[in-house]
């Protein structure tokens, strides 16, 4: 099945997201990119991760916009009021952050960074600056 994918000119694009339940299952739930690289390489199938920097592996080149403000109506209480609590865990499983050496980086500009519930499990190592 796969070699006839790869002879239609398949590729397979999938995206990270950072789960916001069960810390203690992170490294299940999202393993470490450059684990997600060895593993797709052996089916010889081009594979795009997107919503990470693309100077990791498999980064996408392009980002997509992640920065919009868009209203989570999940983290709206009973009475349609934000709840602290649903807010705080929202802002900690989304937020994005850089290495410092990131400032130096060809994408800094256009780049949204990596999840911080991510580094937090796997670190920085992965996250490479490109320079021209």
């Amino acid at each position: 099945k796969i070699e006839f994918l790869r002879k239609k000119g398949f590729r397979v694009n999938i995206s990270l997201i950072s789960p916001t339940e069960s810390y203690k299952n992170f490294t299940h739930l999202v393993p470490r990119v450059s684990d997600i690289a060895i593993e797709s390489s052996k089916f010889k199938l081009p594979l795009k991760i997107n919503n990470i920097p693309p100077c990791m592996p498999l980064g996408a080149k392009k980002q997509s916009s992640l920065n919009k403000k868009i209203l989570n109506m999940a983290l709206l209480d009973k009475e349609g009021n934000i709840s602290i609590d649903r807010y705080a865990l929202d802002f900690i499983s989304n937020k994005r952050i850089k290495r410092l050496l990131c400032a130096n980086c060809n994408s800094n500009l256009t780049c949204n960074g990596m999840f911080q519930k991510y580094i937090m499990k796997h670190g920085f190592a992965e996250l490479k600056p490109m320079k021209s």
